[in-house]
């Protein structure tokens, strides 16, 4: 069991000039020797930087750092009433790339690799697809990626959600509605504790805007199509117990991956939030083993 690091709170500036926050957690090695590897994190729908926690202190016996930055749109975002809304999809992606061009010039040396957790994965994934956008991005790790909604919509019912967006943009949803979990559990943790803590997390959004969901929508339908353009190794952790996304659906994604060097893994009994899981353990070291084995041969080339 690894002892508990400390972590620090810092503020990065975005290439339009808004300023968030991040979290880094440092190994556990002398502070003056560069790092071998970092990991740049990526949470997902009203989630924090903190949730990377677990796996940031795991790797922290290693000379291997984490980066977790707060998404903009977020519980965590600097402007209040750009919580729970988004006009363009694409300025996450935009923030994505702004912060891992940051990261390297505070450790040009190592290793970078990204990962991403649900929402978190899919603006990983469409980053990604972009060529030579995250030049120093050498890895991507997916946990849980909603790749796909599951929930069918008919074309009238994307046309209609079309033009609400556009007649009443800022009309507010729970986000209940992006998961088909009728008779079936609504847990995204195993544990009780954590799940009651989301509940009342000063992060959590109840709420999202009507144009916050549309371009949500947008973005993971690209997912697939991203996929075929997406060149780096890559490890996929999923769920059997996921209720915003099938496991044939994430099979399905990730046969579209045009990676080489790509693995995936399943936990049938774990739930959405892999890493604050009782299956937890398992999925720190399978990370670990992953990054080991891709920068070794990162290194050795």
């Amino acid at each position: 069991m690894n002892k508990y690091i400390g972590k620090i709170i810092s503020q990065w500036e975005s290439s339009d000039g808004n300023i968030f926050n991040y979290t880094y957690w440092p190994s556990n090695k002398r502070a003056e020797v560069q790092p071998d590897v970092v990991l740049i994190a990526v949470h997902g729908l009203s989630g924090s930087a903190n949730d990377f926690y677990p796996l940031a202190n795991h790797l922290s016996n290693k000379n291997y750092v984490t980066y977790a930055y707060e998404m903009r749109t977020q519980g965590n975002d600097p402007k209040v009433k750009r919580r729970g809304d988004l006009i363009d999809w694409h300025i996450l992606i935009s923030d994505l790339k702004d912060f891992c061009d940051y990261v390297y010039t505070l450790h040009p040396e190592a290793t970078h690799i990204l990962a991403g957790e649900s929402m978190g994965a899919v603006v990983t994934i469409n980053a990604c697809s972009i060529e030579n956008y995250l030049s120093h991005v050498e890895g991507l790790i997916l946990f849980a990626p909603v790749t796909e909604l599951d929930i069918h919509f008919q074309q009238w019912q994307i046309y209609i959600f079309r033009l609400l967006t556009k007649i009443l943009p800022l009309i507010k949803f729970s986000p209940g509605w992006f998961n088909n979990s009728r008779g079936r559990s609504r847990r995204i943790s195993s544990d009780d504790v954590y799940e009651k803590y989301l509940q009342q997390a000063p992060y959590r959004i109840k709420y999202f805007t009507a144009r916050f969901y549309y371009s949500l929508f947008k973005m993971v339908e690209n997912c697939n199509l991203a996929a075929s353009k997406i060149n780096l190794p890559v490890l996929l952790l999923y769920a059997g117990n996921d209720i915003y996304i099938k496991t044939n659906k994430v099979e399905s994604f990730f046969a579209h991956l045009n990676s080489i060097d790509k693995h995936k893994q399943l936990y049938p009994d774990a739930f959405h939030l892999l890493l604050h899981d009782t299956i937890t353990p398992k999925v720190l070291n399978m990370v670990e083993n992953w990054i080991d084995r891709l920068h070794y041969s990162i290194k050795g080339n």
